[in-house]
């Protein structure tokens, strides 16, 4: 190998930002293939030596009452460094109770599809694997998505957007997850639940349309 690179960074809690011992991390190359996994120490910390340069990988990180967490990291030129810090979330069993939406608890983005497109993107499946580890291990808890759009588009064709944007959505988590589908329903409401005043005719800027397009998660049995 003319050139190679390392990947490390530590583990921590996202709340309290406190180093997380025992998590486990893996790094898959772009193929989503695992080329090296390790079990962290006192400090939290990982190395991955020996990669080559000028390549994407994903790290991810695990451990026991956590969600597990991924970031995209890339080797550079022969030189740099790359540092990722894995930051896990921690779940409060209590959180997880009808009506709530695991999207705030578990501090999912908005999931974004392409312009008139309803495929799961790259970035949206690392979003929708927290939803899947969740449903794991809590294999109790059922749930409805709602996925929305903002209003920037005529009324019957949002609404038929965001029913196939739900169908793809349910349909990534059942079978690329492994989730029951009777654990899940759901629904594409278009327009019809603004979160603000954005409407058709009204003025707003993007970040304004942007809390519209939402994907929920609303518990329905635990």
């Amino acid at each position: 190998m003319d050139c190679s690179q390392l990947i490390e960074g530590v583990v921590k809690d996202k709340g309290t930002l406190a180093v997380l011992p025992g998590s486990v991390v893996t790094l898959f190359n772009s193929q989503g293939t695992q080329v090296a996994q390790t079990t962290v120490g006192a400090d939290a910390a990982f190395k991955f030596e020996g990669l080559p340069c000028n390549e994407e990988y994903l790290a991810r990180a695990q451990k026991p009452s956590y969600i597990s967490d991924e970031k995209k990291v890339a080797t550079g030129a022969k030189g740099q460094r790359r540092e990722p810090t894995v930051l896990l979330l921690e779940i409060d069993e209590k959180e997880l109770t009808p009506g709530k939406d695991l999207a705030k608890i578990l501090d999912i983005p908005i999931i974004y599809f392409d312009l008139d497109k309803s495929n799961i993107r790259p970035d949206a499946e690392i979003e929708l694997r927290k939803v899947i580890t969740l449903l794991k291990q809590f294999p109790t808890i059922k749930i409805d998505v709602r996925s929305h759009t903002d209003s920037r588009a005529p009324y019957l064709y949002n609404e038929a957007l965001s029913g196939r944007r739900n169908k793809a959505t349910i349909r990534y988590i059942v079978r690329t997850g492994g989730i029951a589908a009777n654990r899940i329903t759901g629904k594409g409401y278009g327009e019809h639940n603004l979160v603000n005043n954005c409407s058709d005719g009204v003025n707003c800027t993007e970040a304004e349309h942007q809390f519209n397009r939402r994907s929920e998660f609303i518990i329905l049995e635990k």
